[in-house]
């Protein structure tokens, strides 16, 4: 009895592919498809799963390089300032210098050449760097 079942539903499946297997047969093959792809997909997906680790890691180092970089310009920014500042404080400690030495010349020249004031316009203009005219007698 129980074969005869059995024998009577197979024979009801087998007359059901046989009439709609325009239909069935698209429906396995796209079922056949998804799983042979479905191993490549795994892959795929640790594929762009490396490459986003991979480029991560770019991400991070050019960033510590860029840190870096900026760390080092505010190193020789600091540097630049405090030169700076001891140049021009050597400039003005040498023009205080120059200025302190050119009065102690003209005071001299003054106590020498204070009745004289033909040469005393000489010696100045010789100290200073410009020229004076002087008239000559005659």
């Amino acid at each position: 009895m129980f074969l005869l079942v059995l024998k009577s539903i197979f024979q009801k499946v087998w007359e059901f592919f046989k009439k709609y297997w325009m239909y069935i047969a698209p429906v396995i093959l796209i079922a056949i498809m998804y799983f042979q792809n479905s191993r490549k997909t795994d892959s795929l997906i640790k594929m762009i799963d490396d490459i986003k680790v991979s480029h991560d890691a770019e991400i991070k180092a050019i960033q510590e390089a860029h840190q870096q970089e900026i760390n080092e310009l505010e190193i020789n920014e600091k540097i630049f300032e405090q030169r700076m500042i001891t140049v021009e404080k050597q400039f003005e400690d040498a023009k205080q210098k120059l200025n302190d030495e050119k009065k102690a010349e003209i005071q001299d020249l003054l106590k020498k050449y204070g009745d004289d004031p033909d040469e005393l316009a000489r010696q100045l203009s010789d100290i200073a760097g410009f020229s004076v005219y002087v008239p000559t007698e005659g």
